[in-house]
């Protein structure tokens, strides 16, 4: 009789068996939540990379802008399948916001407008406090009847300075008050 020998070579998954954050200075359990690599899970070199991205995403709405991140695995199996999996972080020198400019204002005055983002220069640049100021700065344009203003932001990183510049353009559109 002839035919075809299949032999199936069966080995178990490799789980991850602890998360280690070398080098992090953010709370651990935020950056945990938003990674997908979990304890207990299946080992994935694809979703360790993308993890890796999603860190260094955090850092840099923090202002560390050149941080490094890189994650690692021992090559030799452990007990029962499972590895520590070792993300290394290299935050360096957090960014500070430099100057602040504002393009398309007639409605408000600089300052107004600074006062209302309750941004200043020479504090360390936070996305979230970006955004926060610019849902405050478009508030503040609805209460004066500019019902589709935009606050369109761009920022430029310094290296050398290790600072962020920051340009608000403002499309004000119609207001619907008249004095």
């Amino acid at each position: 009789e002839s035919g075809i020998i299949l032999v199936f070579q069966l080995t178990s998954k490799i789980r991850i068996s602890a998360i280690k954050l070398d080098g992090n200075i953010l709370d651990r359990g935020f950056i945990l939540e938003r990674v997908n690599s979990e304890v207990g899970k299946e080992y994935s070199k694809e979703v360790a990379e993308r993890d890796v991205r999603k860190i260094l995403s955090l850092y840099m709405d923090y202002g560390y802008f050149n941080a490094r991140v890189r994650f690692t695995v021992p090559s030799e199996k452990r007990a029962v399948d499972m590895v520590p999996l070792r993300f290394e972080i290299a935050p360096y020198a957090r960014a500070t916001i430099g100057v602040i400019d504002f393009i398309g204002n007639l409605a408000f005055s600089e300052k107004d407008i600074q006062n209302t983002l309750e941004i200043e220069s020479n504090q360390f640049y936070q996305k979230e406090t970006i955004e926060r100021g610019i849902y405050h700065l478009r508030e503040r344009y609805r209460q004066e009847g500019y019902l589709s203003v935009q606050v369109l932001p761009s920022q430029v990183y310094n290296s050398s300075l290790k600072t962020v510049a920051l340009t608000f353009h403002n499309v004000e559109g119609l207001s619907l008050i008249h004095n």
